[in-house]
This record gives C-alpha cells, sequence and structure tokens, in this order.
C-alpha cells in the first residue's frame, strides 16, 4: 500500500469488529490503492472469489444474476464508474438496495459528482486520502529507480498525483519528449491557423485504443503547469486564462456523458481566444 494509511485503519477496524458494510464506495483518486484495499478487504473476509468487473451494464447485470446464487462470501470490484451509463447505475443501485447474504459490492468513482445521491445514500462512502510527495518518491524510487532523470523529477511531480498517473507517464512516455511537446502546443496553439491548431489533437489519446499517443488527462495537467509557470513569471493575464480554460477541460473529463473529441476541439478554442 503506497498510501490511505487512515483509511485502511478505518477499514481494518470494521473487519475486526465484523462490521464491514456490504455495500462500498471509494471516492477519488489512485486505482492502484483501491484495487489493493479492494484485495485486503477480501483476505480478511475469507470471501471465496474476488471479482473486479468493467462498469458496464451487461457486466453489472451478470452480477445481479450471479450474487443471489452464492453461498460463501465473494467481493465484486466495480471500479471507476464515473463515465458509465444511466442504465448501469440503476442496475447497481437494485443490488445496493437489497445486497445478497455473503456478497460484498465495492464500486469506486474519481469524481464524487459522479456518485448518484441514490447510491450515496445507501454506501459506506471512503474518500481516497491525497499523496504526499514523499510517498510518490518512494514509489518512484521503488519501482522506476533509472527511469527518472533527477532533472525531470520535478516535471513528474507536477504533472502527478497519484501512483496510476506516475505509472502512465513513465511506464508509456519520455517524460522530457512530453513535456517538450507541451510547451510547443503552449507556444504556437495561438499562432497557427485554426486548422492547424486541431491537428494538436493527433497526437492526444482520443480513442481509448490510441496507446502510443498522449494521456489526454497527463497532457492537460501538464498544460496548465506550463501556463501556470509563465503567468508566474510574467505575470501576462492569457496564460491565467488559458490554465482556467485547461481546468474546465480537465473537469468535464470526468462528466459521466463525456466526448473526448468534443471535449478536446471545445478546449483548443477556448485556449485559442485565451491566448491571443
Amino acid at each position: 500500500m503506497i498510501g490511505q494509511k487512515e483509511l485502511l485503519k478505518t477499514i481494518e477496524r470494521q473487519l475486526k469488529n465484523n462490521d464491514f458494510p456490504q455495500f462500498t464506495a471509494f471516492v477519488g483518486n489512485g486505482l492502484l490503492d483501491k484495487l489493493e484495499l479492494v484485495g485486503i478487504i477480501a483476505k480478511e473476509l475469507k470471501a471465496e472469489h474476488v471479482i473486479t468487473v468493467s462498469p458496464k451494464v451487461d457486466d453489472v447485470r451478470e452480477i445481479i444474476t450471479n450474487a443471489y446464487t452464492q453461498r460463501n462470501p465473494i467481493v465484486y470490484g466495480i471500479m471507476e464508474i464515473d463515465n458509465v451509463s444511466a442504465q448501469a447505475k440503476n442496475s447497481l443501485l437494485k443490488l445496493a438496495e437489497e445486497p445478497p447474504k455473503n456478497v460484498y459490492i465495492i464500486i469506486s468513482v474519481k469524481d464524487p459528482n459522479n456518485l448518484l445521491k441514490t447510491l450515496k445514500s445507501r454506501a459506506a462512502v471512503y474518500n481516497m486520502q491525497h499523496y504526499t510527495q514523499a510517498e510518490l518518491e518512494g514509489y518512484i524510487k521503488s519501482q522506476y529507480p533509472r527511469k527518472v532523470k533527477p532533472n525531470e523529477l520535478e516535471m513528474v511531480y507536477n504533472i502527478c498525483e497519484t501512483p496510476d498517473e506516475i505509472d502512465l507517464l513513465l511506464s508509456n512516455y519520455e517524460v522530457a519528449d512530453f513535456w517538450d511537446y507541451v510547451e510547443l502546443v503552449a507556444d504556437n496553439i495561438a499562432e497557427v491557423s485554426g486548422a492547424n491548431s486541431f491537428k494538436i489533437a493527433d497526437k492526444l489519446r482520443i480513442k481509448d485504443t490510441d496507446y502510443q499517443k498522449y494521456d489526454l488527462s497527463l497532457f492537460f495537467k501538464a498544460f496548465q503547469v506550463v501556463c501556470a509557470q509563465r503567468y508566474k513569471a510574467d505575470r501576462d493575464s492569457r496564460y491565467f486564462d488559458a490554465v482556467a480554460a485547461t481546468g474546465k477541460a480537465l473537469n468535464d473529463m470526468t462528466k459521466a456523458t463525456l466526448n473526448k473529441q468534443m471535449l478536446v476541439d471545445n478546449w483548443i478554442l477556448d485556449v485559442r481566444k485565451a491566448l491571443r
């Protein structure tokens, strides 16, 4: 476990007292720790199986079908349901209303606004703790001892808030190349023609299958950092406005109805307007 020490104490206390709830929700960032917590909970409950599924409506319905046939403890982990359909959430609600005996449902969301009020009212909600820089430093040293150059560490800390984001950045990209691209965009997005500005999206992961392209969330975070640094250096209000426009795009990424292509197109228009 990389972080979440206080949260882990709470959960361990409930498990020891045999009053761990059957329906729980982890809220916030940190998928790696969420998954590890699911494993710890399952082990302490002596669950015969731990089943982690996607939050698609068919998978949720399959859980409902199987849940009522279980005789021994079983844990279902349904991770990061922020962008799932209303149908899937309503199916989860049916399961949350009357969880079958010996069945434990654990869901997670990044944004608390994406947890339906009806689900929230029935779940024991655990808020994930923020990671300290010391925890992130320790993770980098243990997992990527030779990957990050000393002059790149600050870039990583400026972009990444969780071990998951560190994995995403360091496993897929060269830090310096990624940072250079972000700065290149910041330098030119308002100067090139409108048609050329939309070519920025060619290097961004719009589709989940675009594995070699830059992750959209990491790109937005890095762009925010670059613009914030430039604003701090010369107090040019254009960069302040660009930070705000990018913050809006990051917030929109957590919405249940997410169209990434439209999101990127709107972001390009907003940032071009801000930087002119």
